[in-house]
Formats: C-alpha cells, sequence, structure tokens
C-alpha cells in the first residue's frame, strides 16, 4: 500500500462514525435512482399501456433520466464508505479504492452537466420557442457521455500508479495533481452551478414577464401550467446548489490556505451524495407537469 497520507490502515479520529451518515445517505440515493430508474424504464418499454404516444421522445424525460443515471452513479462512490468502515481503514491502490475515486469524478461531474444541460434545453425551448430535433438530440446525449467519460479518463492515462489515492474521507485525484483536480472536476462542477442558476434566474422572469401581460380573466390553463412549470424547474438548480457547493466549496478553502476538518468533509459529501434521493423526490413532484 501507498505511504501515509496516500493509504491509511485506520480511520483517524472520529472518522468512522463521520463516514456513517455519507454512506447512509448513499445507500438511500442508490435505492431511490435504481427503482426510478426502473419506474422509467418500464414506462418507456410498455409504454402503450400509459400513454398515447412514446414517452422516449419527450426530451425533458431523457434529460431527468440521465440526470438521475448520474446520480446513481455518485451514489455507488459513496456506498464503498461501509466498505471502508469495515475494514477501518481507506487502502490504497486496491480496487475499491479505483473504483471510488472513478466514481466520484464521473457522478460529480456527470450530475453537474445534466443539470446544466436541462437548464440549456429549457432555455432554448422558452426563449427559442422550439426543440432540438430529436436525432440531434440524442447525438448530443451521446456525447455529454463521452465528454464526460473523457474527463474521467485522462487522469488514470497519465499518472496509472497513483491517480486516485486516500484523500483523507475517500478515494479521490491524488492531491499532488492540483491541476487535474481544477480542470477536471471542479471547473466544470462551479460552471454548472453557476451556468444553471444564471438561466433558471433569466426564465423564471422571463416567464412571470410574459404571464403578467396577459390579463387574469383571459389567462389559459395553459398559462396555469407554464407558470406552475417555471417555479417548480427552479427547484431543481436551488437543490443542486444547495447539496453540491459544500463540498468544493472547502476544497477551495484548503487551498487558499484554511483549515477544514474531515468531518466537515464528510458533511458536505452527505449533502452531494443525497443529489440522487432529492432529484427522485423532485421528479416524483414535477413528473405531471413534465410529461404533460
Amino acid at each position: 500500500y501507498f505511504p501515509y497520507p496516500y493509504s491509511s490502515d485506520t480511520l483517524v479520529g472520529d472518522l468512522r462514525t463521520a463516514l456513517l451518515p455519507v454512506a447512509i445517505m448513499a445507500l438511500a440515493s442508490f435505492v431511490s435512482t435504481i427503482g426510478l430508474t426502473c419506474f422509467i424504464t418500464h414506462r418507456m418499454i410498455f409504454w402503450r399501456k400509459y400513454y398515447r404516444t412514446y414517452p422516449g421522445y419527450n426530451q425533458y424525460l431523457l434529460l431527468i433520466f440521465n440526470l438521475i443515471l448520474a446520480d446513481c452513479q455518485q451514489s455507488i462512490a459513496f456506498l464503498i464508505s461501509f466498505h471502508w468502515i469495515a475494514k477501518k481503514g481507506i487502502l490504497a491502490p486496491t480496487a475499491a479504492c479505483f473504483i471510488q475515486g472513478w466514481l466520484v469524478q464521473v457522478g460529480d461531474v456527470s450530475s453537474g452537466i445534466w443539470v446544466l444541460s436541462i437548464a440549456i434545453h429549457t432555455w432554448f425551448s422558452v426563449v427559442r420557442g422550439r426543440q432540438v430535433e430529436y436525432v440531434r438530440f440524442c447525438c448530443c446525449l451521446i456525447g455529454i457521455w463521452v465528454f464526460i467519460m473523457l474527463l474521467a479518463i485522462i487522469g488514470p492515462i497519465a499518472h496509472p500508479k497513483n491517480y486516485f489515492v486516500d484523500t483523507g474521507a475517500w478515494c479521490w485525484i491524488n492531491p499532488d495533481y492540483f491541476k487535474y483536480r481544477l480542470g477536471l472536476h471542479y471547473f466544470w462542477i462551479l460552471l454548472s452551478q453557476f451556468g444553471s442558476v444564471v438561466i433558471y434566474a433569466y426564465i423564471f422572469c422571463l416567464l412571470r414577464h410574459r404571464i403578467k401581460q396577459v390579463l387574469p380573466a383571459s389567462r389559459t390553463a395553459s398559462s396555469q401550467k407554464i407558470s406552475r412549470a417555471a417555479r417548480l424547474l427552479v427547484l431543481y438548480p436551488i437543490a443542486y446548489v444547495t447539496l453540491s457547493l459544500p463540498l468544493p466549496a472547502a476544497r477551495l478553502a484548503v487551498w487558499s490556505g484554511a483549515k477544514v476538518s474531515l468531518t466537515f468533509y464528510c458533511i458536505g459529501a452527505t449533502l452531494m451524495t443525497s443529489c440522487g434521493f432529492v432529484d427522485t423526490i423532485l421528479y416524483t413532484l414535477t413528473r405531471r407537469v413534465l410529461v404533460s
């Protein structure tokens, strides 16, 4: 195994206790995202029992489906915390360490990029008044996953021996590779957070302005649905930014010279890995609006 701190045969301090909420919330997100994935897949396969038209043509549904897949990978990454708790240490290099580091990279970045993709697609639909052509849209979905995987494989290819190591509370990118952390991970998370908030704020204000221009007596059921959809769509970036911001903020604080405890990291990881559970709840609340 690597020498300390790149590998630890004991969990220092109260880390074992602090990792437990991370693992439990990861389990909740994993179960909920797997359940929702099976539900959407079942509806797409046996769609004739439930819908008049094939739901796979609903671009919002496909985007949220991909977001749920990203959240599922993120939850699996932090499920490995149960393994470290059982081992009473975080050992590297091991298969568990590599898998966790890989899934943290893919899950964190893909969740952010899919939230941003939903925001961009919403902007295109609302502001431009039309949707992307279906075949081109499907090509974009594939292209996004290819891009996410490229971001994930650059580091392991460049540094195959020691890229994923113990970073304090879980395995992730070696702290010696600061530029890789910033360019392949945090840049895309922060871009997704900032971009999503700006786009949704603009869309929300635009829709409210358009609806206010219509007299109350002449407002149709469609305009009321649009207003409700605008309010509900804002929940996605709010939830994502709220849950995912503490962890990268802690890393950036450390890089600026501040001291951050492992307990705070575990709190941030608990919030981040709950994205799958929260997104499942949001989909349940907004499903009827999005499907229609």
